[in-house]
C-alpha cells in the first residue's frame, strides 16, 4: 500500500525526470531520445544494467523480448556516447563553484568469463591488483560540492575504453574532458588526481589552461629549483616543515612544508628545456605515540587565487582527503547497479549503455537536494539513518537509489496492460 507521501513524491519525481531529460532532447533524433529516456527509466526502476531487466520494467504493450531488441538496436548507434557525454559535462559543469572538487580516477570493468565481447583487453583487476583479467578501462570524473547541509556529488562523465578499438590514447580523452569542463564551468573548480596521473604532459596541460589542480606526487621525477634540475628526493629533504595541518583526530596532525618549483615539460633533459611552475607540498603524518610515519607529496597550483603558503597547504591536504568519495561512488555503482554485469556484444553498445547509466546517476544524485522528503516518504529504505540524521547529508546514495527504485517501479508507461497498481497510482501516457 502506497502512503500519501509516497504517491506525492512519486508524482513529483516523474515530472522532474521528464524535465531533466528534456534538457538533452535537442541533440538527438526523436527515436534516439525516446530510447535514451526509456533505458534511463528502466535503469532507475530495475537497478540493473542488464537489458532484459531494463526491458521488463518498461512494461510496454509488446513482449519483453521485442522491447529488449529495440533497446539493443538503439544502443548500437554510433557517436551516441560522445554526444551524451558532451551534454552531461555541459549540464553538470554549470553547477560548479570555485571550491568544487573535480575528482578524476580510473577504474575498470572486469569480464573474466567473457571471450567474444568486442574490444576486450587486459585490465588491472582492482580486487587483486593484477593485470591478468579481460575487461575494459574506465575514466571517470565526479564532482564534489559542499552545501549548507553536508555535500552533493555530481557525476560528470564516464568513458569506457579499449586500447584495441580506440585511435586516441586514454590520456587524450582525459585532456578533452578537462577542456570541456574548463569551458563549460568558466574554469571553476579544482581538479584532484591520484598518483597514477603524475605526468609531465598532464601538468603542462593543466597549467596551460590555468586550471586549479592537486596531484599526488610519485616522487620519482627531477624538479628545477633556482635554474638547477635536481632529484626530487634531494629537493624534498631541503624543504623545512614549518607548518602544521590538523589530522582526523585530536592526537594526529601533519607536519608540512612548501616550495615553488618548476617541472620540465619536455621528456628529455636539455639546456633551456621548457618548464612550468607549480607548488610542491611535502607532508608527514604524526601522532602523540609514534614517530613520523613517512612522507607524501603533492604537486599543485591555484592560479589567480592569491593564497598564502599556509592556505595552499590546507587546501591541498583537505581537498585530497575527499578523493576517496569517487571510490565510494565506484563501489556504489558496481554493487547496486551491477556495473560489471553489462553484457552487450557490441563495443559501441557498451560505451552507449555506460553513458546512459551515468545519465541515470546524474538524475539520482540530483535527488539528494530533496533527501528529507525521500526519507520521510520511504522510512524503511532510510532506517539506518533514524538515529544518525546528520548522515543523511553524507554518502546516502545507496538508500536513495532504493527509494527512487521504489518510486519508479510504481510508474506505468501506458494505461493498458499495466501491472496491479494502487488506486491512486499515477499513470502517464507517452506518445
Amino acid at each position: 500500500m502506497y502512503s500519501a507521501k509516497q504517491i506525492k513524491i512519486a508524482q513529483n519525481t516523474q515530472v522532474k525526470f521528464h524535465q531533466f531529460l528534456d534538457q538533452f532532447k535537442e541533440n538527438f533524433t526523436l527515436p534516439e531520445f525516446k530510447a535514451i529516456r526509456d533505458i534511463t527509466r528502466g535503469l532507475l526502476s530495475s537497478g540493473s544494467v542488464i537489458v532484459n531487466q531494463i526491458a521488463k520494467e518498461l512494461n510496454e504493450k509488446t513482449t519483453v523480448k521485442k522491447t529488449a531488441e529495440r533497446c539493443y538496436r538503439n544502443l548500437k548507434h554510433r557517436n551516441l556516447h560522445e554526444r551524451l557525454s558532451t551534454q552531461m559535462i555541459e549540464q553538470q559543469s554549470r553547477q560548479f563553484d570555485h571550491e568544487t572538487l573535480i575528482i578524476v580516477d580510473e577504474s575498470d570493468i572486469v569480464k573474466s568469463s567473457a571471450t567474444k565481447m568486442e574490444g576486450l583487453n587486459r585490465v588491472r583487476d582492482g580486487s587483486t591488483g593484477k593485470h591478468d583479467s579481460w575487461g575494459y578501462d574506465l575514466l571517470n570524473i565526479v564532482a564534489y560540492r559542499k552545501q549548507n547541509n553536508g555535500y552533493k556529488m555530481l557525476p560528470v562523465s564516464s568513458d569506457l575504453f579499449s586500447d584495441s578499438r580506440e585511435a586516441d590514447a586514454l590520456s587524450n580523452i582525459l585532456y578533452d574532458r578537462i577542456d570541456e569542463i574548463t569551458i563549460n564551468s568558466g574554469n571553476k573548480g579544482v581538479f584532484v588526481f591520484d598518483r597514477g596521473f603524475d605526468s609531465r604532459d598532464l601538468i603542462n596541460h593543466l597549467v596551460s589552461n590555468e586550471n586549479s589542480f592537486i596531484i599526488r606526487g610519485v616522487g620519482k621525477r627531477n624538479v628545477i629549483v633556482d635554474h638547477l634540475e635536481l632529484p626530487f628526493t634531494q629537493v624534498c629533504k631541503a624543504i623545512p616543515l614549518l607548518y602544521r595541518h590538523p589530522g582526523v583526530r585530536n592526537d594526529q596532525w601533519f607536519e608540512c612544508g612548501i616550495q615553488r618549483v618548476k617541472v620540465r615539460t619536455h621528456p628529455h633533459p636539455r639546456k633551456h628545456a621548457p618548464s612550468v611552475e607549480v607548488w610542491l607540498v611535502k607532508a608527514c603524518h604524526r601522532n602523540n605515540r609514534d614517530k613520523r610515519q613517512g612522507y607524501f607529496y603533492f604537486l599543485c597550483d591555484f592560479p589567480n587565487q592569491h593564497l598564502t603558503e599556509a592556505e595552499i597547504i590546507h587546501k591541498a591536504l583537505s581537498s585530497y582527503k575527499l578523493r576517496w568519495l569517487i571510490e565510494q561512488a565506484h563501489r556504489h555503482i558496481k554493487q547496486d547497479y551491477g556495473w560489471e554485469a553489462m553484457q552487450l556484444m557490441s563495443y559501441a553498445g557498451l560505451k552507449n549503455l555506460n553513458s546512459i547509466l551515468w545519465l541515470a546517476l546524474c538524475f539520482l544524485y540530483d535527488q539528494k537536494d530533496f533527501i528529507i522528503k525521500w526519507a520521510e516518504a520511504y522510512p524503511r529504505q532510510f532506517g539506518q539513518y533514524r538515529k544518525r540524521l546528520k548522515k543523511l547529508f553524507e554518502f546516502v546514495y545507496t538508500a536513495l537509489m532504493k527509494a527512487v527504485k521504489k518510486a519508479f517501479a510504481a510508474w506505468t508507461k501506458y494505461d493498458y496492460g499495466a501491472r496491479d497498481h494502487e488506486p491512486m497510482q499515477l499513470k502517464i501516457r507517452l506518445i
